[in-house]
Formats: C-alpha cells, sequence, structure tokens
C-alpha cells in the first residue's frame, strides 16, 4: 500500500488537505496527482478529496516497504480544463526526515 498526502503551503504534516491510496503491486507503476488531468497529458491513477486546485504546497509519498521509486514530476497548465500545457518540472526528491543536500 501506498499513499500520497498533499499539504497547502506551510500547513503542517500532520494536517494533509487531501489523501490518496492505492495499493501497487510489484512492478507496477501509479501516476497520483493533486488532480485529474486530462488524459492527453497524463493519466493519473490516484487523486485525493477534495482534489486540488490553485494551490501550491508539498506531496508526501509514502510505502510500507522501502522498495519504492518515486519522479516527482510538476505540470504546469492553464485554461478552463488544464487544457495548455505551460512547463513540465522534474522536482527534487528529498527523504523525509532525511537532510536536503545540494541545492
Amino acid at each position: 500500500m501506498s499513499s500520497f498526502r498533499s499539504s497547502k503551503g506551510s500547513r503542517t504534516n500532520t494536517a494533509p488537505v487531501g489523501v490518496a491510496a492505492f495499493a501497487i503491486p510489484p512492478d507496477f507503476t501509479v501516476d497520483f496527482g493533486s488532480r485529474n488531468l486530462p488524459g492527453e497529458i497524463t493519466v493519473v491513477n490516484a487523486v485525493p478529496n477534495p482534489e486540488l486546485v490553485f494551490d501550491e504546497g508539498r506531496a508526501i509519498v509514502s510505502s510500507m516497504w522501502p522498495e519504492i521509486g518515486v519522479s516527482a514530476r510538476v505540470i504546469y497548465t492553464r485554461g478552463d480544463n488544464d487544457g495548455e500545457i505551460m512547463a513540465i518540472t522534474d522536482s527534487k526528491l528529498v527523504v523525509f526526515g532525511k537532510q536536503n543536500i545540494g541545492d
């Protein structure tokens, strides 16, 4: 079982604004997202309730097992239906409870 918790701005990690959980079998990939996006951009398998719109913050991805791979990608869109991609970034990952090394 893996989960995605999202926090707005400077909220603490103990009070997420949204949580999504998904049982992921071995050798399988799941896309967690802050909200659904058009399928032409990406297929989001799990979204928190409520979905987040117009919010900046952070996400915590956790797993019952240490063998988890995480890639953090942020997709910036524009338009009423997120139809236009403005930018895509691959964000840096920081292991929870560890130092942020090398910024």
